[in-house]
């Protein structure tokens, strides 16, 4: 059998899990390609006023991102930090492998509210192994009692080597970040992963943020959707839009993306870009 390997730029630990080839050696898979303007919102404290479509300066945040707890291995932590991805902006509330025979499989986890109150459990699957997988899986995240508060269902065709998948789960009330698993699998790709990158540029008004992104793949590919997580400076997620893009030639898609909590009010802010183009 052949053997996958579980990607680290500080070591590389080598997992007979699945069957697989090669090591990754350069990951460029989702990384979205930021380019900040330099002008900086400003909002008196007493009362935020928005002008009407006022450019939004993203501004990477100067804390870095802290992991409330995790139940990952050294080798597995040092690959998560290791990823040129946007999953290291996110200041995620717990990861860990929900496969024991699988590590290089992580799931990460953090909660988000809506503008109109309501909780959502931001879920995302990420593949540290150097060739892509497909992921099923389903389940419900935890209320505070230990009962079912959101209903978990995710097919993942193909996953491609350091790339994430977001879920949202929405939960009818504030969730723990527990998750109960009724079935979790891992198997060979359905579909071929292609790798991409992201540029996007945001205004916003009294009302609303818009983000406008343009997906580029490396070949011709299906982006069936776009995930945005705007973050503070700390990481913690403030805003969440989702979105399908338009295709505008066979290796490029646009889209925009609405925002209506936290993008509305915040000096500082970065963006988090995911997407999963197959063929």
């Amino acid at each position: 059998m052949r053997k996958r390997v579980l990607v680290s730029f500080i070591a590389v630990m080598i997992l007979t899990v699945f069957p697989g080839c090669g090591i990754l050696r350069t990951l460029t898979t989702t990384r979205a390609q930021n380019q900040p303007v330099t002008t900086q919102t400003t909002q008196p404290t007493t009362q935020p006023a928005v002008q009407e479509d006022e450019e939004i300066g993203f501004t990477t945040p100067t804390i870095s991102p802290t992991i409330t707890s995790t139940y990952c291995s050294d080798e597995v932590e040092n690959s998560l930090k290791s990823l040129q991805t946007d999953y290291n902006k996110v200041a995620w509330g717990v990861r860990y492998s929900p496969l024991t025979s699988a590590e290089g499989v992580v799931v990460s986890v953090t909660m988000y509210q809506e503008s109109y109150g309501g909780w959502d459990l931001i879920v995302a699957y990420t593949n540290l192994y150097d060739t892509p997988i497909s992921i099923s899986a389903s389940g419900y995240a935890k209320n505070s009692e230990g009962g079912q508060n959101g209903s978990i269902y995710t097919n993942i065709e193909a996953l491609g080597p350091g790339s994430t998948h977001i879920d949202k789960v929405l939960c009818t009330e504030m969730p723990t970040g527990e998750i109960h698993w009724d079935a979790f699998e891992t198997k060979e790709p359905v579909k071929d992963y292609v790798t991409w990158v992201a540029d996007y540029n945001g205004t916003r008004s009294a009302y609303e943020a818009i983000f406008d992104y343009k997906i580029t793949n490396a070949e011709a590919a299906d982006v069936n959707e776009v995930v945005m997580l705007v973050v503070d400076e700390q990481g913690r997620v403030i805003d969440m839009g989702m979105s399908f893009p338009e295709e505008t030639q066979q290796t490029q898609y646009v889209g925009s993306i609405l925002c209506f909590a936290g993008a509305l009010q915040a000096d500082k802010m970065d963006v988090c870009v995911f997407a999963n183009p197959t063929k």
